[in-house]
């Protein structure tokens, strides 16, 4: 049932995601501009992370269903690979090409997207141990 619960609780991390998207356009890309404008999306990254920690913390602390180590790194790989499709799916079906989607993945690039992505793997384990 853990496993049911930590898809079905992916959705609210979509959310958030969703949420934190439209703060960094309405609110912390205006404020950094002129500056330090263009780094909003990469900022935008870890304040996602943080709160997507503190909701799984939650969603944790909630949780009645026995879970192990093992369990919240197959959720969290299971919530990586979730996001992944996601991403491609939604942007292939909004038009844009598969190499415009990889280049979100590029890190050398400046592009920090793949540490939101990688944490998502991280982040029940994590999430636990700041519980104990």
């Amino acid at each position: 049932m853990f496993y049911v619960y930590a898809i079905l609780f992916w959705f609210a991390l979509l959310l958030t995601a969703i949420v934190n998207a439209a703060l960094r356009e309405k609110v912390l890309k205006p404020w950094l501009l002129p500056t330090l404008g263009k780094w909003a999306h990469q900022l935008s990254v870890f304040t996602a992370l943080l709160l997507m920690l503190a909701m799984t913390m939650v969603f944790l602390r909630m949780q009645r269903a026995a879970y192990g180590p093992g369990d919240l790194w197959l959720v969290g790989a299971l919530w990586c690979v979730m996001t992944v499709i996601f991403e491609f799916g939604f942007g292939l079906m909004r038009g844009i090409n598969v190499h415009e989607l990889a280049a979100m993945y590029y890190f050398w690039k400046g592009e920090l997207w793949i540490l939101l992505v990688l944490g998502l793997v991280i982040l029940p384990t994590l999430a636990n141990k700041l519980l104990k």
